[in-house]
């Protein structure tokens, strides 16, 4: 998805691929030379780090939910800065090797060889914690799961186990894309469904949903407030068998912690139908035998069909 952004390298090896082609250039003691050098040496340095500046998408154009991960994990004004940073020492890299060059004769051109590549080595070590910040922004959009900004957004929240996954894969009409979050080492699933009337994401965050408030760490508290900004609807799983390795009671507590921080409609679904039924009014599924797979489709495009309503708006994003 945004795979055209380049590595980003550090200081010290921008500064060794520059050197490295100006050293390629032959040198006779000349002026001439000199000049050629510090052409390759300047133009090397300036280019990578206009490259860098261009080929990242502007921020304030992602979609909520992915700016809402830069901001927690880099800090959008950090990143704004950094950017800033690194052109400004792509035009200083320029102006420096300007200036020295109107001063270089016959006789000073190596000291000014000399002087200009210590500038700009100087200028470009002042912005290796700028170069860091990008390379982590860069990592992070490029391992985030594809997110349709056309579609409605149904989160599944729940105990880890309890079928989230499983019934993403039943609703989807393709296999889901599965991609490491940045938030922890677990993974994010995302799966896609087109109908005539609308295309819908089904997200599933496991681990980052699994506890309630005051056992969660500060990643797991950063992650669900990310994840508000992309919630449309809310399908939070139980799983009344507790194969899950959950109780149902916690799991219920978690149900009522988790539609307290969502603003989002929510629909309970009790999973795993085909193992047991309790007698309550949530819908029953399995994607075992299929029961309730439809119903629950059905809710879900009832739900979002209210959304739009409300909002006077057919625009998923609006709904945000």
């Amino acid at each position: 998805m945004y795979d055209k952004i380049p590595t980003i390298l550090t200081a010290q090896e921008i500064l060794d691929k520059a050197f490295k082609k100006a050293e390629k250039i032959g040198y006779k003691g000349k002026r001439d030379d000199s000049l050629n050098r510090i052409n390759s040496f300047s133009d090397t340095v300036s280019h990578t780090l206009r490259r860098y500046v261009k080929k990242f998408p502007s921020i304030d154009d992602l979609i909520p939910f992915y700016r809402e991960l830069i901001d927690i994990e880099v800090g959008r004004d950090a990143l704004k800065k950094s950017l800033s940073n690194i052109q400004w020492a792509s035009n200083k890299a320029v102006s420096i090797a300007r200036r020295e060059k109107e001063r270089m004769n016959e006789n000073n051109h190596g000291f000014i060889r000399k002087k200009v590549y210590g500038r700009i080595s100087s200028v470009v070590k002042k912005i290796d914690g700028d170069l860091k910040v990008l390379s982590r922004a860069r990592a992070i959009l490029r391992n985030l799961p594809e997110m349709r900004e056309d579609a409605v957004n149904v989160v599944m929240a729940g105990y880890p186990n309890v079928g989230k996954s499983s019934i993403i894969r039943a609703l989807s009409t393709a296999e889901p894309e599965i991609a490491v979050y940045p938030f922890t080492t677990k993974q994010i699933i995302v799966g896609h469904r087109v109908e005539k009337t609308g295309a819908f994401q089904f997200i599933d965050t496991p681990g980052l949903l699994d506890r309630a408030s005051e056992k969660s760490n500060e990643i797991e508290r950063k992650a669900m407030a990310a994840l508000s900004y992309a919630t449309d609807i809310l399908v939070f799983v139980i799983d009344p068998s507790e194969t899950c390795g959950y109780e149902v009671e916690k799991q219920e507590k978690l149900m009522e912690h988790i539609k307290e921080k969502f603003s989002a409609p929510a629909i309970i679904v009790e999973a795993k139908s085909d193992i047991i039924k309790r007698k309550t009014g949530n819908l029953k599924v399995s994607v075992v035998t299929g029961e309730g797979m439809e119903e629950l489709m059905d809710r879900i495009r009832e739900t979002a069909g209210t959304l739009r309503t409300l909002s006077g708006s057919s625009d998923p994003e609006v709904l945000r």
